[in-house]
């Protein structure tokens, strides 16, 4: 199994035009994603042609190879078998890197462009830190269970381990962001962390928690919590980044490794406290009114919306530009609806691929439909989507059509996530709260729905023979 991986980290690697062509790879729950200084090097009919290669999509300025759940394992392979880093370059080395005379950040870019930069940043700031947000909402969703049933009880050291273990992930938030945030924005991991971590340091909680203002070089402020924030440290640390490059271009050698950090730590945690915070918070209070506003004009309206949008997104790996608001409604209300509002369409993606295995008589159709049908209902729909519904259209539409009836009955139930995790099977316990039964029959109707839709309107063997004869 090792060499066949060896095998295709190599296969990939070339593929998208070598080593040399790569200027980043991170991966997500299912692609890996490739940031390549010349998108026209990479090979995307060799790509598909590569056994375990569900899928190739250029989006969102990156060029996303779709594994499936084996992803981090080939990842893994890549990183031993190739040079490949995706971590942040050493400030030694991007103080050598010359800029391109006369060249501005950002200048003559299309509206487009834009776009790509901001999914790329988003996706290569969460993307990395998906599986531990993943296990600590699901042990959360469990202990929910387990307490609900009596099995836990809250007052015991059980629950008070179990709770920290689930908790931790989203209380140090920003300490993972920090880290996510500097590999993106090319600066020092480890000063990002010590960052973030003054930010969520004791004495800083205890002013937040007593409330009022307090002084810092005679300017008066009032102090945030910054536990499990996710606005406030990502514009800290790409802040940070200007800074630190700035301060390579003036210090000497000899004095630049403490004395570089040295400034950063000083002047951008104070900053943080008293600007970039403070507008960061009004900028995430902002997106929750945003958020609020949109549910509550036509909670409808806005379910069928996300619910539709969904699957769409995830086709282009758009959907994660809505990662960071799902993180901001936990931080802000302790609940998502978000997430509520697109677990139908999740469902009945994975329900229209099990209608499409229920159908067809080909042997090798039916053993595809029944892997994507069994990857999607744990919230991993890629294969469903690339390797079946997409393909014949009519089981995509109808995945979508279900997903947007479901969001709009989820949304109205007022139904949410009460942690961060991929909806899923296995993840359906954290929406346990207002709304929970009518949102399990709703995901229960969505996915039989779609696969009955399916099997009687959505597929035939016949659409299998029209395409194998082009």
């Amino acid at each position: 199994m090792s060499n066949d991986l060896n095998g295709m980290a190599k296969a990939i690697v070339a593929a998208v035009g070598g080593e040399a062509n790569v200027s980043a790879l991170v991966h997500c729950a299912t692609r890996l994603r490739f940031t390549l200084k010349d998108e026209a090097k990479a090979d995307k009919a060799a790509l598909q042609a590569i056994k375990g290669v569900v899928a190739v999509v250029q989006s969102g300025g990156q060029y996303q190879v779709v594994i499936g759940n084996t992803v981090p394992d080939v990842f893994d392979a890549i990183s031993k078998v190739t040079s490949i880093n995706a971590d942040a370059k050493p400030a030694q080395v991007q103080a050598t890197e010359a800029a391109v005379p006369g060249e501005k950040a950002g200048a003559g870019k299309t509206p487009k462009q834009w776009l790509d930069v901001a999914i790329a940043t988003i996706s290569g700031i969460f993307a990395p830190m998906l599986t531990a947000l993943c296990g600590g909402g699901m042990l959360k969703g469990l202990m929910m269970i387990a307490t609900a049933a009596g099995w836990l009880d809250p007052a015991s050291g059980t629950h008070a381990v179990l709770n920290a273990a689930s908790d931790s992930v989203f209380y140090f938030l920003p300490m993972l962001l920090a880290v996510t945030s500097a590999r993106r924005f090319e600066c020092n991991p480890y000063v990002a962390m010590v960052i973030a971590g003054a930010l969520i340091y004791p004495d800083i909680i205890a002013l937040a928690k007593a409330g009022g203002s307090t002084t810092m070089f005679g300017i008066t402020f009032v102090p945030i919590n910054y536990t499990s924030t996710v606005i406030p440290i990502i514009l800290a640390i790409y802040v940070m980044s200007k800074l630190e490059k700035f301060s390579i271009g003036i210090l000497h050698s000899a004095v630049r490794p403490f004395l570089g950090p040295m400034i950063s730590i000083g002047l951008i945690v104070p900053a943080t406290l008293l600007v970039i915070g403070p507008a960061a918070t009004m900028l995430s209070g902002a997106f929750a009114s945003a958020y609020i506003w949109l549910f509550g004009v036509n909670p409808i309206l806005a379910g069928a919306i996300f619910g539709g949008l969904w699957q769409i997104l995830v086709i282009f790996g758009l959907h994660w530009g809505l990662v960071p608001v799902m993180l901001n409604n936990l931080t802000v209300f302790k609940q998502d609806g978000l997430a509520a509002s697109v677990t139908p369409a999740i469902f009945a993606q994975a329900g229209a691929t099990l209608g499409v295995f229920l159908k067809t008589r080909d042997p090798q159709m039916k053993a595809i439909a029944a892997a994507a049908a069994a990857s999607g209902i744990f919230g991993i729909t890629e294969p469903a989507i690339y390797g079946v519904n997409l393909r014949f259209k009519r089981p995509f539409i109808i995945g979508i059509v279900a997903g947007v009836l479901g969001g709009a009955v989820v949304a109205v139930a007022g139904a949410a996530s009460h942690a961060m995790a991929p909806p899923g099977l296995l993840t359906l316990p954290v929406f346990m709260g207002e709304g929970f039964v009518t949102f399990l029959i709703t995901v229960a109707v969505a996915y039989f729905g779609a696969a009955i839709a399916t099997y009687l309107f959505g597929y035939n063997d016949r659409m299998l023979e029209a395409e194998k004869k082009g």
